[in-house]
């Protein structure tokens, strides 16, 4: 059953492909945000009475996730794992301008998923007097995003105990 009611947000999270149809979570990821938008094509004439008319042009959308650093792949048990993406991971995948695949889901099998291919269009690491330091990316869509109905077919690894 699809999660009910409000989503809260923690339930959401920016996952990358990792092989296959397995998907990992940015490690101390603390904020994520999706953003869709279609460009406006003005076809405004007279005949509006100056009312501006518009045609829906290309889609573009974005990612945008902001983590505490975390330059290792330990889990909240301090064991190694594979299933996360620290910073220096998606650092590399920056500088190398590598095109990866994302997912934006809570993970359970019976939401929507939206998934697609981006490059890291921009990284950012923070670090303030006494403040744990953070870092965001910017990931940009290179095609087009799309909707799947559910999860199922999908693994979504994240961090946890076990």
């Amino acid at each position: 059953m699809a999660t009910s009611g409000k989503v809260l947000s923690n339930a959401l999270g920016v996952f990358l492909n990792q092989t296959g149809s397995e998907y990992d979570v940015i490690a101390g990821c603390t904020s994520a945000s999706l953003s869709m938008e279609f460009e406006q094509i003005d076809i405004t004439t007279k005949d509006e009475l100056g009312a501006k008319a518009i045609l829906p042009g290309d889609i573009t959308w974005s990612i945008q996730a902001e983590a505490l650093i975390q330059y290792d792949t330990l889990n909240i048990a301090g064991q190694t794992t594979t299933e996360v993406r620290s910073s220096t991971a998606l650092m590399a995948l920056f500088l190398a301008k590598t095109k990866v695949t994302l997912a934006w889901s809570t993970g359970d099998i019976a939401d929507p998923v939206y998934t697609g291919e981006a490059f890291i269009t921009s990284v950012e690491e923070s670090a303030g007097t006494n403040e744990v330091g953070t870092f965001s990316c910017t990931f940009s869509g290179h095609g087009a995003i799309t909707k799947v109905a559910d999860a199922s077919g999908f693994t979504f690894n994240v961090v946890d105990a076990n």
